[in-house]
C-alpha cells in the first residue's frame, strides 16, 4: 500500500470500508458515542490498553501514518509560533480516525496510537515530538468534551477518583466556593449567573499544591473543590507522566518487537517519515497562473521574492559566480522546490560558475553531477526535499570566510541584517524591521515568518517557493501548490524521508577547492542496504603511503575483537604486566645477561619455536633479534585477553611479524581474509574515532557497538576510522631514519594539516571516554590535537563512554557538586599531554605555536568543548531517567545538579528552564515552602542575577529568605547566603545601602555558624559582596571597599585555589577597584582557562583589560 494512500474519510455507516480502509473487522452497527455499550464512551483515554483485534500490515502502517501526518503539522504551527493551537488540532485530525465520533473511530485511534508509539519510542527526540502531540491532541480532545457526564465517565475508566460535586453539597460550600470564584475574576456583575453554570470536582488537596498557593480552590477537610477550567492541568498532569512511563515501556520492548520482520521495516520507516508536501521535478508553471521560476526569470525574482537567506545565496553567486559546498546544497534544494526545472537549474550555476576562468568541462566535471543528485537524478535517485527553517537555523551555520548558507538571523550581525532587511523589504521597510529584529534572539524560524509576513506584500511574490518554505514550518505560510495529499516515496523508503536531506552529502563527490566539499552530513546508515557505489580506486579521497581514510565495517570490528578473545588473532602470545623493571635474555648469550632493560608496562612471553619475539618497547626500535626468546622474570603478572588495550591490539595483531612482513594497511588484510568485500567502507564514510591507546580495546568496540545499535544501525554497512587499521602501522612505527624522504613529508603533511582536513570530511566523529574524571584521550597529545582540529574546522566530536560510565557521571552529579564535574574535566594543561615519539612532541609543538595564544588558546578551545559533551550527557541522562522513572524526587534533584552543571557553564536560558521545570515538581511534591522548593528559587534567582534582570531575582530571593527563616532558623547558612545575593542584587540596581546591609548581615550569620574558620568559603562570596557594595559609594568608602575585596581574594585563593575562577571573579573586582590593568589581565586568563573565551563572565572580564589598558 501507497503510504499516501490514506483516506480522507473514515466515517460510514456500520463502519463499512471507507477511504482505502479494510474495515470488514470492524463491521457489525457501532454505537455511537454515549451509547448503552460497554466500552469508553467519553471519547478520551489513556492508551492503557494495547489493541486485540486482527489487523493489516497496510492499516497497521496507514493508520500510524495519518497520525504522524497530524503530528507534522501541529509541530510545524508549532514552529511557526502559531497561537491558536486549538484550531491548528482541529485542523489536523479533521476528517480522519483522531477526531473520534464513534467506536470505530475509538478502535482506530487505539491502533495508531499504540503503532507510533513503538515506532517513536526509539530515541529521546521522538519520545518528545510523541509525547507533545500526544498530550496536545488529549487537551484538545478534553476541551471538546462539553458533557460532564463524559468527564465524569472517562475518570472513572480510568480510575483517577475525581468525583463531581453534589448538588447537596455544593449549596453547603455555596459562600466560600463563590468567594474564591469572585477573587479570580475581574467583573462582578454577571459572574454570579456564570459560577451557578460551574461544575466542581472534588480532588485530594495533595495533587493541586499549585492552585492551593495561589488560593485559587476552596479546601475542606483534605479535599480541594476544582471548578472544571482548572480540571484540564491536573488530567493532563496525570497523562504526561503516564505516558513517559508508557514510552519506557516501549523503548525496553522495541528490540524485541523488531525481530518481527513484517513489523520492522514499517517502524523504520516511520521513524524516519516525512510528511511535508511532495515536490517533483515540476513543470514550471505556477499552479494558479502566478509567475513560476524559470532560467529566464530568476534573476528577476529572486531579489522580490526570495526569502532573505536564499537571497543572500543568489546575491553571493551573481557576484562571486561560485557557492560553497553548504549554500549550493541549500539553495538547489530551494530552487527545486521552488518550481526550477533541472536543466535550468544546471543551466544556471554552469552560466554563473563559468563567467570565472572554468571551462563547462570544468564545471561539468566537478558540480554538474551534484545538480542531477539534488533533483534524485543520480545516486540512490532520492527525491530530496529542500531544507525548512528549523533545519537552516539548527543546522550548518556559515564558519569560513566566502559561505552563506544557514540562517542569516542567527549567523549575521545586526548592523548587516538590518540592511540586508532593508533592502528587501524596500519603501517603509524601517517600521517593519523593528519587529523582526525584536524577535531575533531566541525564535529565528518566528522571525522568518514575520519576515514572510511583510515579504508576502511585495509585488510578483513567487507563489511556489513561499509556499515550499511554508508548508515545512518556514518563511511563508501560503498553502502548498501541490497540498498534502500525498506522501511519495520519502515516506516508504526508510533511507530517505526526513533524514534524506542529510544523506544528500553521502554521495557527493565533490570539488576540493574549498575544504568544505565533501563534507558528509549525518549518515544514519540506511541508505547502506547497497555497497555498490563504493571505488575503491578512487583516488580523490586524500590517503597516501602513510595513511587511508577508509574505515571498517562496526560488524568487522566485533570479530577482530572475538578472534583476539578466541586466541584466533595473535595465537600463542600471552602478555604478563611486570610489577618491576625486567630483563630480556638471549641463547646466545650467557644466562642472565642484561641487553636493555624494557621501558614498557607490559612485555611478550613467547613459546619456544612459535615465531620471532618482541619484548615490549626497548630504548631502541624494540625489536628483538633473531633467535631471540623473551621470557618472563619473576613478580610479572599475566594479562588475560579481555583486558588487551589498543596499543596491545596493535602491537599483537596489526604488527605481528607475519603481517609486517607485507608492510602496508590492515584494511588489504582485512579485505584479503574477509568474505565480505564491503567491510571496508568508502572514503571518509562513518566515523572518525579519537581514541587513547591506552585505552582498553574491548571497551572501545563494546561502546560502538552499543552506540550504533542504539539508533538501529545495520553494523556490517556502519563504518568506523581508527588509526591502528588505517594507518600504515609499519612506516608510522619505524624509526626516522628508516623513512624515505618521501614518507617522511607525507607524515609530516599529516600532522600538520591533512589531517584535521579529513576529520571535517567523516560523516561524524566520536570520541572514546574510558573514565569521566580523568579521560585518557586528554592526556594524549594525537586526540588533543584531533579535537583541535575538528574545532577549527567547525566541526565536533561526540563522546561515547565505556559500560558504567553513564552510572558514574550520575554519582558524580548526584553525590559531588557540580562545579567538581566541571573542575574533573578542566583541569588539564594540553602542554603536558603525552607522546610517544619525540619527534611527534616536537611537530604538534611547532604547530600549536602557530596559533594565536598557542597553549593557552589550544587549552580554551578543547575546555569549551569539553563543557559541551558535559552539558550533552547531562541532559541525556536527565532525559532517560525521565522517561524511565517518571518525574520522582530522584530525578529532580539530579536536574537541579545539571541546572547548576549550566549555570557553571554560562548556558543561563537552559539552566533557567530547567530550574524552573524541577520548581514545578518539588512544589506538586513537597509543597511550595519547602526548603527544597526555597533551594530551587534560589537557583532560580541566581540565574535571572546573571542574566542582568536584578528586579525579578530580587523578588525570589526575598521569598527565599522568608522561607529558610521560618524552616532553618536565623542563623542559617543558607540564610547567610541568601544575604549575600540578595547584596550581589541591590548593588547591581544601585541600592548600595541596603546591599551592605545584606552583606554585613551574611558575614554575621557566617561568623555565627563558623565561629573557628574565618576563611570558610562561602566567607569569600560575603566579602565581595561587601566590597562591590562599599565601592558603590564611591571615594569616602573606597579604602574599605579595596579591603573587602582583598579578604575575598584572600579566602578563595586560599580554599579554593589561586586558579579557580571564583577567585578569578574576585580579583576582577579587585583590578576594578585598583585600576591594576595587570590583575585584570591576571583574572582573564585564569576565566580563559576554566571557562573558556565565550563565557559570558570571560567576555566581561575581557572588556575590563581592554578599558584598563586603553588608559
Amino acid at each position: 500500500m501507497q503510504l499516501g494512500s490514506a483516506r480522507k474519510s473514515v466515517r460510514t455507516a456500520g463502519g463499512a470500508a471507507v477511504g482505502g480502509w479494510k474495515r470488514s473487522k470492524f463491521e457489525g452497527g457501532v454505537p455511537a458515542l454515549g451509547g448503552n455499550n460497554d466500552g469508553n464512551v467519553s471519547g478520551l483515554t489513556l492508551y492503557k490498553y494495547p489493541p486485540e483485534h486482527a489487523i493489516s500490515l497496510d492499516d497497521f502502517e496507514g493508520l500510524a501514518v495519518e497520525r504522524l501526518r497530524a503530528l507534522s503539522k501541529v509541530e510545524d504551527a508549532q514552529a511557526r509560533g502559531a497561537s491558536d493551537l486549538g484550531a491548528i488540532m482541529r485542523e489536523a485530525i479533521r476528517d480522519t480516525h483522531m477526531d473520534v465520533r464513534s467506536q470505530d473511530d475509538l478502535r482506530l485511534d487505539n491502533i495508531s496510537h499504540w503503532v507510533l508509539r513503538l515506532a517513536f519510542s526509539a530515541t529521546e527526540d521522538l519520545r518528545r515530538r510523541f509525547l507533545n502531540f500526544e498530550l496536545a491532541l488529549f487537551r484538545h480532545r478534553f476541551a471538546q468534551r462539553h458533557n460532564m457526564k463524559e468527564v465524569q465517565a472517562f475518570m472513572n475508566e480510568n480510575g483517577l477518583g475525581f468525583s463531581v460535586m453534589s448538588p447537596t453539597e455544593r449549596e453547603t460550600h455555596r459562600t466560600p466556593l463563590e468567594r474564591v470564584y469572585m477573587a479570580g475574576h475581574a467583573w462582578r456583575g454577571a459572574q454570579v449567573k456564570a459560577f451557578d453554570r460551574v461544575q466542581y470536582f472534588k480532588v485530594p488537596f495533595t495533587e493541586v499544591l499549585d492552585l492551593v498557593s495561589k488560593r485559587a480552590v476552596y479546601l475542606h477537610r483534605g479535599i480541594a473543590f476544582v471548578p472544571e477550567t482548572d480540571l484540564v492541568s491536573i488530567l493532563s498532569s496525570r497523562f504526561r507522566a503516564a505516558m513517559s512511563q508508557k514510552l519506557a515501556v516501549a523503548y525496553k520492548s522495541l528490540p524485541y518487537v523488531r525481530q518481527e520482520e513484517r513489523i520492522r521495516p514499517i517502524l523504520k520507516k516511520l521513524e524516519n517519515a516525512y510528511l511535508g508536501p511532495s515536490y517533483g521535478l515540476g513543470n514550471g508553471n505556477g499552479a494558479d497562473g502566478s509567475a513560476s521560476l524559470t532560467l529566464e526569470n530568476i534573476d528577476e525574482l529572486a531579489p522580490r521574492s526570495f526569502p532573505l537567506c536564499m537571497r543572500n545565496c543568489h546575491a553571493h553567486i551573481k557576484r562571486e559566480h561560485h557557492l560553497k559546498h553548504f549554500g549550493r546544497l541549500q539553495f538547489q534544494l530551494f530552487l527545486k522546490g521552488a518550481g526550477l526545472t533541472m536543466q535550468d537549474c544546471l543551466n544556471f550555476f554552469a552560466r554563473e560558475f563559468t563567467k570565472k576562468p572554468m571551462s563547462h568541462e570544468e564545471f561539468n566535471k566537478k558540480y554538474a553531477y551534484n545538480v542531477r543528485h539534488a533533483y534524485g537524478q543520480e545516486g540512490k535517485r532520492t527525491n530530496y526535499t529542500p531544507r525548512n527553517c528549523v533545519q537552516i537555523v539548527t543546522g550548518q551555520q556559515p564558519t569560513a570566510q566566502g559561505e552563506v548558507h544557514g540562517c542569516p538571523f542567527r549567523s549575521t550581525s545586526e548592523h548587516t541584517l538590518r540592511a540586508q532587511l532593508a533592502r528587501q523589504l524596500g519603501t517603509g521597510a524601517s517600521d517593519k524591521i523593528e519587529p523582526i529584529l525584536a524577535k531575533r534572539p531566541d525564535y529565528y524560524h518566528v522571525n522568518r515568518a514575520d519576515e514572510a509576513r511583510d515579504l508576502r506584500e511585495s509585488p510578483r511574490n513567487l507563489t511556489r517557493s513561499s509556499a515550499v518554505a511554508g508548508r515545512d514550518g518556514g518563511i511563508c505560510n501560503e498553502p502548498a501548490i501541490d497540498g498534502d495529499a500525498h506522501i511519495d516515496d520519502r515516506c516508504r523508503n526508510g533511507d530517505e524521508g526526513h533524514k534524506s536531506d542529510k544523506s544528500i552529502d553521502n554521495d557527493d563527490n565533490d570539488d576540493n577547492d574549498d575544504n568544505d566539499d565533501n563534507n558528509v552530513g549525518n549518515n544514519d546508515g540506511n541508505n547502506n542496504d547497497k555497497n555498490d557505489d563504493i571505488d575503491f580506486d578512487n583516488e580523490d579521497d586524500l590517503s597516501n603511503d602513510i595513511i587511508c581514510y577508509r574505515g571498517i565495517s562496526v560488524a568487522a570490528l566485533q570479530k577482530i575483537w572475538q578472534n583476539v578473545l578466541y586466541e584466533i588473532l595473535a595465537p600463542g602470545i600471552q602478555l604478563h604486566v611486570p610489577q618491576r623493571n625486567v630483563k630480556a635474555v638471549a641463547k646466545d648469550l650467557k644466562e642472565g645477561a642484561t641487553t636493555s632493560k624494557v621501558n614498557a608496562e607490559r612485555f611478550v612471553v613467547v613459546e619456544k619455536g612459535k615465531w620471532e619475539g618482541q619484548v615490549g618497547k626497548f630504548d631502541g626500535n624494540g625489536r628483538v633479534r633473531p633467535g631471540w626468546q623473551a621470557k618472563a622474570q619473576a613478580k610479572a603478572q599475566a594479562k588475560a585477553r579481555k583486558d588487551w588495550t589498543v596499543e596491545d591490539v596493535c602491537a599483537n595483531v596489526v604488527l605481528s611479524p607475519e603481517n609486517s612482513q607485507k608492510p602496508g594497511f590492515y584494511l588489504d588484510v582485512l579485505r584479503e581474509e574477509s568474505n565480505d568485500k564491503a567491510c571496508v567502507g568508502p572514503p571518509f564514510r562513518g566515523a572518525f574515532i579519537s581514541q587513547a591507546r591506552k585505552c582498553s580495546f574491548g571497551e572501545l568496540v563494546e561502546s560502538i557497538v552499543a552506540h550504533y545499535l542504539g539508533q538501529g544501525r545495520d553494523l556490517t554497512r556502519t563504518y568506523v576510522w581508527l588509526d591502528l587499521f588505517s594507518a600504515n602501522q609499519p612506516k608510522l612505527t619505524a624509526k626516522d631514519s628508516d623513512l624515505v624522504d618521501g614518507d617522511k613529508a607525507q607524515y609530516e603533511e599529516l600532522l600538520k594539516n591533512g589531517l584535521h582536513v579529513a576529520i571535517e570530511r567523516f560523516d561524524e566523529r566520536l570520541i572514546f571516554f574510558d573514565k569521566w574524571e580523568k579521560p585518557s584521550p586528554l592526556e594524549r597529545m594525537w586526540c588533543v590535537w584531533e579535537i583541535y582540529g575538528a574545532i577549527k574546522c567547525g566541526k565536533s566530536f561526540q563522546p561515547i563512554f565505556a559500560a558504567g560510565e553513564d552510572e558514574r557521571f550520575i554519582q558524580l552529579l548526584e553525590d559531588e557538586t557540580p562545579r567538581a564535574i566541571t573542575k574533573a574535566t578542566a583541569v588539564i594543561d594540553l602542554a603536558n599531554a603525552e607522546c610517544f615519539w619525540p619527534k611527534d612532541r616536537d611537530m604538534i609543538d611547532e604547530a600549536v605555536k602557530r596559533i594565536d595564544g598557542g597553549y593557552l588558546a589550544l587549552n580554551a578551545a578543547v575546555l569549551v568543548e569539553i563543557r559541551q559533551w558535559l552539558v550533552q550527557t547531562s541532559y541525556r541522562i536527565v532525559d532517560a531517567r525521565k522517561v524511565a522513572e517518571g518525574l520522582t524526587d530522584k530525578v529532580a534533584f539530579l536536574m537541579v545538579h545539571v541546572a547548576w552543571l549550566l549555570h557553571e557553564q554560562g548556558q543561563y536560558s537552559a539552566a533557567l528552564t530547567l530550574h524552573q521545570e524541577v520548581f514545578e515538581i518539588r512544589k506538586l511534591k513537597v509543597g511550595p515552602k519547602h526548603p527544597d522548593t526555597a533551594f530551587t528559587m534560589g537557583g532560580i534567582a541566581i540565574v535571572l542575577f546573571s542574566q542582568g534582570k536584578y528586579d525579578a531575582a530580587l523578588d525570589l530571593l526575598q521569598e527565599v529568605l522568608k522561607i529558610r527563616k521560618e524552616k532553618l532558623g536565623l542563623k542559617h547558612e543558607l540564610v547567610a547566603a541568601a544575604r549575600y545575593w540578595m547584596s550581589f542584587t541591590y548593588s547591581g540596581i544601585g541600592r548600595y545601602v541596603e546591599a551592605l546591609e545584606a552583606a554585613d548581615d551574611a558575614l554575621e550569620i557566617l561568623r555565627h555558624v563558623f565561629p573557628s574558620d574565618d576563611m570558610y568559603p562561602r566567607f569569600g562570596s560575603a566579602w565581595l559582596a561587601k566590597g562591590q557594595a562599599l565601592l558603590g559609594f564611591g571615594k569616602p568608602a573606597h579604602a574599605e571597599a579595596v579591603i573587602a575585596l582583598e579578604t575575598s581574594v584572600e579566602i578563595r585563593s586560599t580554599r579554593l585555589g589561586p586558579e579557580h575562577d571564583s577567585t578569578a571573579e574576585s580579583l576582577y573586582w579587585l583590578a576594578l577597584a585598583t585600576q591594576d590593568a595587570g590583575m585584570a589581565q591576571r583574572a582573564l586568563d585564569i576565566q580563559c582557562q576554566k571557562l573558556g573565551d565565550t563565557h559570558p563572565l570571560t567576555v566581561k572580564s575581557q572588556e575590563q583589560v581592554r578599558v584598563l589598558t586603553a588608559k
